[in-house]
């Protein structure tokens, strides 16, 4: 890996690439083990999302991820190396993916890092490997949009970070390079995002500038009627009175099509802008497909072993005046249908960290997670990564949680497969990245949407337990889609 943080004319010349791609090709020649070239320049601030608005095509990969409050955020381009599997060992296939390309990336820094100096620490704990696991282990369609596990290695990104530092805004390249490698294509092909990029710059087209496309359509998000859903939410409280489970969640998909072809990134814009304390993400394949959404909750994230989790679990409305808002609050903190749903998570996740060895600590009782239109049950949860722990090993244990599946989580599972006429896909699925360090960082797949042209099928869910009334679930449901609705009209 090579690394230039600093002067922006440092190593900005097609002529320098090309030497560093050929060094690379010559280590290949000489112990015929592959190389990986990565490049990382500092450029001036940018936000990656007006990246993705300019750079994403509807017949390549790309990726975005936002952390709340827009502390960081990631827009990633085409792939330079990737695994797509399926089946009940697709963690432990792509963990081993995950330490083969992590020990290229490392190799090649010491073979190539010190040519240039050291590299600034600032640079080590850029996300390099980007994720996306469905919701369960084997599509129930070979031809689903997004049915396999994906783990890749981008051709480019974009990077934005708050560090010691202050903000820093970085551009990656990737190169894979073998004996076969023409390196006047290869360097072409890394060398013009950057010289694009550079040369770009936001204009009065920009996602801030925009409106709404769809007010005068004249759609409304229909009220809450799915008989349905409210026949599997009684079929459900069967089989919990039967103690087949303890709990499960069900989940709606809501279609629709638009006047015209939507914009991923602008229903991003939107998200974000409304949801500010949500984590917002979008993964798009090669077929014009963009899953996206504003998701609250985090599956996990790891800093230089720090994990941190919680439990989302329990629901009200918000207020409509603080007074209200505040009513609606203490109802829920003392409401002990939501109280036990909300135990079953924690319980869970903690039992799954100990399992790992890493010594989870549980906040003694949960706070409120107040949202636009919805607040949440709350536990924080956090540990120690053990060093023989992989930072997938952690995504594995968790994911599903009894938050987005139920409780056993094998029963639940089934029960969704009976209940729900939709494949879920990334619905309630795990979307983060993994850096060489060992960090990580994964948002569970919530309040999200799948897009294709001018069509756009929603997802929400809500949690069975004993004492659910189907009717209320059903309402709750329609408080998370009205969160998405809102971003897509």
């Amino acid at each position: 890996m090579l690394s230039a943080l600093g002067q922006q004319t440092d190593l900005l010349s097609p002529t320098r690439l090309y030497c560093i791609l050929e060094a690379a090709r010559d280590e290949f020649l000489r112990s015929f083990r592959s190389q990986i070239v990565r490049l990382t320049f500092e450029i001036p601030a940018l936000d990656p999302l007006e990246v993705f608005a300019e750079f994403s095509q509807a017949d390549c990969l790309s990726f975005y991820f936002e952390k709340p409050d827009r502390r960081s955020a990631i827009a990633a381009f085409d792939r330079t190396v990737s695994l797509a599997v399926a089946g009940s060992d697709r963690f432990t296939k792509t963990k081993a993916f995950a330490r083969k390309i992590h020990g290229l990336l490392r190799a090649s820094d010491r073979a190539y890092g010190r040519a240039e100096g050291d590299r600034p620490a600032s640079t080590r704990s850029i996300p390099s490997l980007l994720c996306a696991f469905p919701f369960l282990d084997e599509p129930r369609d070979l031809g689903s949009p997004f049915g396999e596990a994906l783990i890749f290695l981008p051709r480019w990104q974009v990077v934005r970070r708050t560090t010691a530092q202050g903000p820093i805004t970085t551009f990656t390249a990737n190169a894979w390079v073998d004996g076969c490698t023409d390196l006047d294509q290869l360097c072409g092909e890394l060398w013009q995002p950057l010289d694009r990029l550079l040369q770009w710059r936001s204009s009065s087209t920009s996602l801030s500038a925009r409106t709404a496309r769809y007010q005068s359509s004249g759609w409304e998000l229909a009220a809450p009627d799915d008989p349905a859903f409210l026949a599997a939410a009684r079929s459900a409280l069967k089989d919990i009175a039967d103690r087949q489970f303890c709990k499960v969640v069900l989940a709606r998909a809501i279609d629709w099509q638009a006047p015209e072809p939507l914009d991923p990134a602008l229903l991003l814009h939107n998200l974000r802008h409304r949801h500010p304390g949500c984590y917002t993400f979008a993964v798009g394949n090669d077929r014009g497909q963009t899953f996206l959404g504003a998701s609250p909750e985090c599956l996990v994230a790891i800093d230089h072993g720090r994990i941190a989790t919680e439990a989302l679990a329990g629901s009200a409305p918000r207020g409509t005046t603080p007074e209200l808002d505040r009513i609606w609050g203490n109802r829920l903190l003392n409401n002990p249908k939501e109280l036990h749903e909300h135990r079953l998570v924690a319980d869970f996740i903690a039992d799954r960290l100990a399992q790992l060895g890493a010594h989870p600590k549980v906040a003694v009782k949960p706070g409120l997670r107040k949202l636009s239109n919805i607040q949440h049950l709350q536990t924080p949860i956090c540990g120690r990564l053990p060093r023989n722990v992989d930072p997938l090993d952690v995504v594995a244990a968790l994911h599903p949680t009894p938050a987005v599946a139920g409780l056993s989580r094998s029963a639940a599972i089934a029960a969704i497969d009976r209940y729900e006429p939709f494949e879920r896909s990334l619905y309630t699925g795990a979307i983060g990245w993994l850096d060489p360090m060992g960090n990580a960082e994964f948002a569970v797949g919530i309040r999200s949407a799948l897009i294709q042209g001018d069509r756009a099928r929603l997802f929400a869910g809500a949690g069975i337990v004993a004492g659910s009334d189907p009717e209320r679930e059903l309402a709750e449901i329609q408080l998370k889609l009205q969160a998405l609705w809102a971003a897509l009209i």
